[in-house]
């Protein structure tokens, strides 16, 4: 409920006050909208004790966020299952230290894409390390302290403000 609470308050900065929590339909398979506000792109994502919410304001817009907190893993393991074969040998060819950071900026970045309908960019070409390597308008990722990675997709270049509350579980 925190999400949707920060979602609208968020979504309120730009369409104004009148946008209430009972606009914010569920979809099934889909991340929530506002009825009756076809030009607000929204995406939720949270991780640990973090949540992040995306709003942005025009017609047409396709929006995705992913927040993840790096933890040890078996980055590997895991590229092997969910990177292509250019992306996997990018992050096996990365040494110990930066291995865990290229996975979770891949993974971030294949999240908000998947989340934002942007499918064309989960796999195939261009690798989606070119994403990382030379950010483009569109797709945004990086690193916040507490090893909190973010990424954010959109079918068009969007601004990108922070205000990332954490929660308190």
């Amino acid at each position: 409920m925190l999400g949707r609470v920060l979602l609208l308050d968020t979504a309120r900065q730009l369409a104004g006050p009148t946008l209430g929590l009972a606009d914010l339909v569920e979809r099934d398979e889909a991340s929530p909208c506002f009825a009756g506000w076809p030009t607000l792109a929204v995406s939720i994502s949270h991780t640990a004790n973090w949540l992040g919410v995306a709003v942005a304001h025009g017609a047409g817009l396709q929006l995705g966020l992913d927040v993840e907190q790096a933890r040890p893993r078996k980055i590997l393991a895991l590229a092997r299952h969910a990177c292509d074969e250019a992306d996997l040998a990018w992050v096996a060819a990365a040494d110990d230290d930066t291995r865990g950071d290229r996975f979770y900026r891949l993974w971030t970045l294949r999240e908000a894409a998947y989340k934002g309908g942007l499918r064309q960019h989960v796999y195939g070409a261009p690798p989606m390390h070119g994403y990382v390597t030379e950010p483009q308008p569109d797709h945004h990722s990086g690193v916040l302290p507490e090893n909190l990675y973010w990424a954010v997709s959109c079918n068009q270049p969007v601004d990108i403000h922070f205000a990332w509350p954490e929660l308190s579980l």
